[in-house]
């Protein structure tokens, strides 16, 4: 790390990956007081216990809260707004699904609440990925001519997310999605950071979804990728092991369990 090189390390259950960041982050305070790391966490409860117990010179996050931190004031209020529409078929009413979509010869034509069911899953995929554009590559179980039928309705329903009058239910990864179109650059504090970073350590590298992925890889600055593959447990989510994807030279191993 202290080469200025990204790293990646691959630590096995036991090992003491955290510990190592720890370590890490304490060295670096105490040979530049001034370099500033970001902690990107998996989940809440990790960035909460890293907060605690690493050195000043660290800001732990998530990838969403670093993303809300760059909502308006507009948009945190529909965020926070209950009267949203959810259900199905409002949801078709107000993108203007009206009749059921032929589905071919033999199969049962599609209603219109599922239409909408179908939207807003393709919105949901396309917020996770690393895709900056909507398509019916998104609509996950269809066929693409059934897709392009319902690709309207998708960039309609984005263009209302994207607005802060808009009427859909504004969710975590729409607004993650959101921010990381913009592209976020960490060296300034407008990202979402508290303060500019210089490097980046990434926890739990085998769980993390495309569009974060994305985000971490397109920075300039020094990143540090720590995980587990054999710990890999979202994938159903939409998750990768982005340790399978990034190309370092120092990439390591921790083996040694201190549990058994």
């Amino acid at each position: 790390v202290n080469t200025g090189q990204d790293v990646a390390v691959r630590a096995l259950a036991g090992t003491g990956k955290t510990s190592t960041l720890k370590m890490i982050a304490r060295r670096l305070f105490k040979s530049d007081p001034n370099k500033r790391i970001v902690y990107v966490a998996f989940n809440k409860s990790i960035q909460e216990e890293a907060q605690k117990t690493m050195p000043p010179n660290v800001e732990a996050r998530t990838g969403d809260s670093i993303a809300f931190a760059t909502l308006s004031p507009g948009m945190r209020a529909k965020f926070a707004d209950k009267s949203v529409l959810r259900r199905n078929a409002d949801v078709a009413a107000f993108l203007g699904i009206k009749g059921d979509l032929d589905m071919g010869p033999g199969v049962k034509p599609m209603a219109p609440d599922e239409q909408a069911m179908r939207v807003m899953r393709a919105i949901e995929q396309y917020a996770i990925s690393a895709d900056d554009k909507l398509g019916v590559e998104h609509f996950q179980g269809l066929d693409p001519e059934d897709a392009k039928k319902l690709l309207p309705y998708a960039d309609k329903a984005w263009a209302d997310l994207n607005a802060e009058d808009g009427r859909l239910k504004l969710n975590f990864s729409h607004i993650t999605k959101m921010w990381a179109l913009s592209k976020p650059d960490f060296t300034k504090t407008t990202t979402g950071l508290k303060r500019k970073a210089d490097i980046i350590f990434f926890d739990e590298a085998q769980d993390i979804n495309p569009v974060m992925a994305k985000v971490i890889a397109d920075q300039k600055i020094q990143k540090v990728y720590v995980g587990d593959s054999n710990q890999a447990i979202y994938a159903f989510r939409g998750a990768v092991d982005e340790l399978d994807h990034v190309k370092v030279a120092p990439d390591l191993t921790l083996t040694q369990s201190r549990r058994f």
